[in-house]
């Protein structure tokens, strides 16, 4: 095919958008839509490759395949063994056999799969996987590995061709349109639900019309770079995606690539600049290095990378992809004069790197290499660390007509814990003072559903049911005769700071409108105040009396990790937390909607505790307060028994 200069800085543009969304979210919160333009880029450019290849009688599979190894192994395998030397010398044991689990999985091209069972990738909840940007490799080889046979296998007629592109772009993208309600994670991670894009691409190349010429070409090109450029300025981590949003990036870059066929356009002749070509160029080595030198920078400077941080961080980004696609990429696929590096040298350190993964985690991750102390702080908030309580539901398991848990079966006053999980987070602590006062105790929580009645939550699987989830709970408090109830949960979570923009909520279909969290500012805090008066006075209706947990403070990062790298470093655990004015600041719109209940709610406040020296703490007597960024662990809970003692009375 003829190389084409827009194409090029197409994928320079791609990639900015991509390493400006991780640098940080608030510079283009939907710069993650890069991949798609990516993927679209790859089909349209493979599918043609493959059609001239074949009409020309030249190269076959196997040649096809070799070149895709010269292409991405490489340059991978450099990425991977760096960062796992950089792990060993920066993360903890725990994160360190992680991340060699992970560069394994990615070695067999099979890492999306690894992170679609263990992670979101918008999650905040655990420290990020220096390796966690590779799913799309994964993804994109998966789909080479049949697509030549079905592009050989029809051949001879390009009209089978076409018709069986549109029929495997229609299927797969219905899916996962389809998928994304339901199991987001899956459809985000999984080929199946993003074969549309590669096939996308693949149509743009064999569609059979004409490109444009003219003002038809122009106009064409100009839709095309306007969906590109309003898709990361509107989308951010809330959007479910790919469903319908990805619909917005992935035309438009079928769409420009199809009207640049004919002739430059000005889009195309912007696209053609050559600071964005050059950055195309190295896109592929700067997407492999981008990411992990964001995620060890953090991880050593221990917060969010500040604008001075950012710049010096692109600059190593810059410098190593230029010198890998010079040194590594460039020598693998062709050498002037010469024939490429043979092959074994790209087999000798993919085992050599395999060899090292295993042995890291045989070896659990040297934890020789830290204090014990500072390995037990690492591991205290692991999941398989925490406090496992067989009532609380995840967001996916509420079935109708299942009763919920008793934790404590004595003949006192009959209460209710009701909430999300931050109301099983402080389980522990009130099991254990409804057994001191031998009172009757359920527990009712399920996973980011707040205890508001009559609403639904925003941006969760269509099959989480909170609203039926907390009719059935009203219903329970009604028949068992509940006399007590204590609400909580992570209350800010569900009126966000910053809101889904107009586009977002038009490519998200899967919100029910006037859901939490779905509308404007005004409309979440209106919606937020309506279900909390809502529940207060069905509560009150009942003559229950209602306690509310107010917000408990969140930290500004993941606290096992934040206290074991303080230890290490010599500082003092005791101290580090979010300040009280912080806290009260992001909380404070939850507080006013609590206090405006007046007499008909009592309140208990985590901060008056936690906060008590004006230092929200995450770690005090030996002990680490949370397991996360907002979930108290056990000892966290049993840290607020004395705040929660009242509603005991």
């Amino acid at each position: 095919m003829q190389h084409r200069n827009d194409i090029e800085g197409l994928r320079g543009v791609a990639v900015l958008s991509v390493i400006a969304y991780h640098a940080s979210s608030r510079i283009l919160p939907g710069g993650y839509a890069g991949v798609d333009v990516f993927f679209v880029i790859s089909g349209y450019l493979i599918t043609g490759l493959l059609v001239h290849q074949y009409a020309a009688g030249k190269g076959g599979i196997g040649a096809f395949y070799e070149r895709r190894i010269r292409r991405i192994v490489p340059a991978l395998l450099l990425v991977l063994g760096s960062s796992m030397a950089a792990g060993f010398f920066i993360l903890g044991p725990d994160d360190f056999a992680q991340l060699a689990r992970t560069a394994a999985a990615v070695m067999f091209m099979s890492g999306n799969f690894l992170f679609w069972r263990e992670r979101s990738y918008f999650a905040d909840q655990a420290p990020p996987d220096a390796l966690l940007h590779t799913w799309s490799i994964g993804v994109e080889e998966q789909f080479y590995l049949a697509f030549p046979l079905f592009v050989r296998e029809m051949r001879h007629d390009p009209d089978r061709l076409r018709r069986w592109l549109w029929i495997g772009f229609t299927a797969s993208l219905a899916f996962s349109v389809w998928l994304t309600q339901s199991h987001p994670a899956a459809s985000f991670y999984l080929l199946p639900t993003r074969a549309w894009e590669f096939l996308l691409g693949g149509i743009a190349t064999m569609s059979g019309m004409k490109a444009p010429r003219g003002w038809v070409a122009e106009f064409t090109a100009a839709a095309a770079a306007a969906a590109l450029l309003i898709s990361p300025l509107s989308f951010s981590g809330t959007t479910p995606y790919p469903g319908v949003a990805a619909l917005l990036p992935a035309l438009g870059t079928a769409l420009l690539l199809w009207s640049g066929g004919a002739g430059a356009t000005v889009i195309a002749s912007l696209l053609s600049w050559k600071g964005f070509t050059l950055i195309g160029r190295v896109s592929y080595s700067a997407y492999l290095w981008h990411w992990p030198i964001f995620t060890f920078a953090r991880h050593v400077l221990g917060h969010d990378l500040r604008a001075i941080e950012i710049m010096v961080a692109l600059g190593v980004i810059a410098l190593l992809s230029q010198l890998s696609w010079r040194y590594v990429e460039q020598p693998f696929r062709r050498r002037a004069g010469g024939e490429p590096i043979r092959m074994r040298w790209i087999l000798l350190p993919g085992v050599g790197l395999l060899t090292l993964a295993a042995t890291t985690l045989l070896a659990r991750g040297f934890p020789a290499r830290i204090p014990p102390q500072i390995y037990a702080l690492e591991r205290a908030g692991r999941l398989e660390n925490q406090p496992r309580n067989v009532c609380h539901w995840g967001a996916d398991e509420f079935t109708d007509g299942r009763e919920f848990c008793e934790l404590a079966k004595y003949d006192g006053d009959r209460i209710m814990l009701w909430g999300d999980s931050h109301a099983n987070a402080i389980a522990p602590a009130v099991q254990t003072l409804a057994n001191d006062g031998r009172f009757h105790l359920w527990q009712a929580s399920l996973s980011s559903c707040p205890p508001l009645l009559g609403v639904d939550v925003a941006h969760v699987p269509r099959n989480h049911r909170c609203r039926q989830f907390n009719a059935q709970v009203l219903d329970a408090i009604r028949r068992l005769h509940v006399q007590r109830v204590i609400l909580a949960a992570y209350w800010s979570y569900y009126v966000p700071l910053v809101v889904d923009t107009a586009v977002a909520r038009w490519f998200d279909p899967y919100s029910p409108r006037g859901s939490l969290g779905s509308g404007t500012d005004a409309d979440n805090r209106r919606i937020f105040d309506d279900a909390l008066n809502r529940t207060a006075r069905s509560l009150q209706d009942l003559g229950v009396e209602t306690w509310i947990v107010d917000q408990v403070p969140v930290q500004s990062e993941f606290v096992p990790e934040l206290i074991a790298r303080t230890a290490l470093r010599g500082g003092n655990p005791a101290m580090v937390g979010v300040p009280l004015t912080v806290h009260r600041e992001q909380s404070a719109f939850i507080e006013a909607s609590i206090v405006q209940l007046g007499s008909r709610v009592r309140r208990i406040d985590p901060a008056s505790r936690l906060c008590a020296s004006g230092t929200c703490l995450c770690y005090a007597n030996g002990r680490l307060l949370y397991t996360d960024s907002n979930h108290l662990s056990a000892d966290g809970a049993y840290f607020l028994t004395g705040s929660l003692q009242p509603a005991f009375h």
